[in-house]
């Protein structure tokens, strides 16, 4: 799906991030800026996701992965706005 939007803009995006080991390396990966060419693909999509928001970018995110991603973004001064189900 996230091919045929390639090169267009939405208002909104919303990314799923699955709870799975492929998805832990690829946090890893994202985090630690090491991109490893087994999971380069699931880089470069999860890329052109996240610009294709013009306005708002949301991110469904397993519990575990939640922490690092918002340190990473907020690290990086991404003004974000994160409510946690806290589960």
């Amino acid at each position: 799906m996230i091919h045929q939007v390639k090169g267009e803009e939405t208002d909104a995006v919303l990314v799923i991030v699955p709870s799975d080991a492929r998805t832990d390396a690829l946090v890893d990966a994202w985090v630690s800026g090491e991109h490893h060419p087994h999971i380069a693909e699931s880089l470069r999509v999860l890329y052109v996701a996240a610009t294709r928001a013009r306005r708002l970018l949301a991110f469904a995110l397993p519990d575990e992965a939640y922490d690092r991603i918002a340190d990473l973004l907020k690290n990086k001064g991404i003004p974000v706005d994160f409510e946690h189900s806290g589960r």
